[in-house]
């Protein structure tokens, strides 16, 4: 399936990013993904680089390889940056993990963009490509 628009990430080069529009966006990412789970899905693989943000400013969430129905096993090839504690122990996806992921996400858009675990698994190419933003609070 083809997608219109730029990646969550593409769509925040060179600009002013305001707190309030990463939030407003998180809102809708937990929207679409409580729709998914509606239909006993979980997407498995909730990141930055899975979003994005189409022409007309709306959201969308893509890259479903690592989707599968709740309580199905996975051997996880996302990002690790932001897999819940229940993937990376290898134990099978429920609608827990999506949430976590989610809650990382957050953190990530709304605290220049790090994890606290980021330096564990090399972050340093996200942080820069986001060296030349800014959060307005």
């Amino acid at each position: 399936m083809k997608y219109h628009g730029e990646t969550y990430l593409e769509s925040m080069t060179g600009g002013l990013i305001f707190r309030r529009t990463h939030l407003e966006h998180i809102l809708r990412a937990t929207e679409l993904i409580e729709q998914l789970h509606n239909l006993g899905f979980v997407h498995g693989d909730i990141h930055p680089k899975n979003m994005v943000i189409q022409p007309d400013k709306s959201l969308c969430i893509i890259d479903f390889n690592c989707s599968r129905r709740v309580g199905e096993s996975l051997h996880y090839m996302g990002n690790p940056l932001f897999a819940s504690m229940n993937v990376c122990r290898g134990c099978p996806l429920s609608k827990r993990d999506d949430i976590e992921s989610l809650i990382y996400l957050a953190f990530y858009l709304t605290h220049n963009y790090q994890l606290p675990w980021s330096d564990m698994f090399g972050d340093a190419n996200l942080r820069k490509e986001h060296s030349d933003l800014h959060l307005i609070k």
